[in-house]
């Protein structure tokens, strides 16, 4: 018996996956998604810290990308939910196995418990004095994330969220098709190390970068940091706020992860791999 499923096999766990995600009842879709949220704000943090003191900016990204991965490992292999890799749920909606709505809830359910997570862990490690690594360096990077993340222009926010969920989603794909563990947790790094390596948009880890960035610029210490070493004036800095948090960022990246997932990833399998089959079992009957 082979170890692996091929794409249309995959297709099929896909849909099944997403009839019990929906399914689920909805206090457990809220828990698991805090989960989810807390799990990637870990790994958010941890490549935080392995790339602000990098010797280039590929080399950080690379280092932070290598890192990040584990965060998705957590959600996937805990049984959390994430909503980004909820998007897939449209192909059990297109395979009339769910409805609309009850897809729609479970991602607004879901959306709410990663906020929860990222924020809530965020704030706990604000109130530390990790961020003072290197005399502030560390909390002077988090506010150099947040500040560039904080002035995207919608149609660059919007468009880095494609593809950013394009390859979230291929990562869960992937980790389908192996039936251990080993297997699950190769498939899926990949796909998410380009993700972090190429800087795109993910919604749910901006629950934690940004955040944490607001925290930080609330000191004097890392503040001063990000002036020596970013260059960031006090303007810039007036930037990273809970408005321009959710309305310049989360707004289009979330929508940009929502068209990836669903019409460049999700439609498109469907189309692929289900459409035909059921095409083919009507001419059958």
């Amino acid at each position: 018996m082979s170890n692996v499923l091929l794409p249309a096999e995959i297709a099929e766990v896909t849909v099944e996956s997403s009839v019990k995600k929906v399914n689920m009842k909805w206090w457990k879709q809220f828990v698991l998604g805090i989960m989810a949220g807390l799990f990637i704000a870990l790994a958010g943090n941890a490549s935080s810290i392995v790339a602000y003191g990098a010797s280039s900016v590929g080399m950080g990204k690379m280092l932070s990308g290598a890192l990040f991965g584990t965060g998705l490992i957590m959600v996937l292999l805990s049984g959390a939910e994430l909503f980004t890799g909820n998007c897939m749920i449209f192909m059990a909606v297109m395979e009339g196995k769910t409805r609309t709505s009850a897809m729609l809830k479970n991602w607004f359910i879901v959306y709410l418990g990663n906020m929860v997570g990222g924020i809530g862990y965020t704030f706990l490690m604000g109130q530390t004095t990790q961020m003072s690594m290197d005399g502030g360096e560390l909390g002077a990077y988090a506010i150099n994330v947040a500040f560039a993340k904080s002035n995207l222009d919608f149609k660059t926010a919007f468009i880095m969220g494609i593809f950013c969920n394009i390859l979230v989603c291929i990562a869960i794909w992937v980790s389908y098709a192996s039936k251990d563990v080993a297997g699950k947790i190769i498939a899926l790094f990949f796909p998410i190390w380009i993700f972090v390596v190429s800087g795109y948009e993910h919604c749910v880890a901006n629950m934690y970068f940004i955040p944490m960035g607001i925290f930080a610029s609330n000191n004097d210490k890392y503040v001063e940091a990000a002036n020596r070493i970013y260059g960031l004036t006090s303007s810039d800095i007036a930037t990273i706020n809970w408005k321009n948090f959710f309305t310049v960022n989360l707004v289009p990246v979330t929508l940009g992860n929502i068209f990836g997932g669903v019409v460049c990833f999700g439609l498109i399998y469907w189309g692929v791999y289900l459409r035909k089959k059921e095409k083919t079992e009507k001419t059958t009957n």
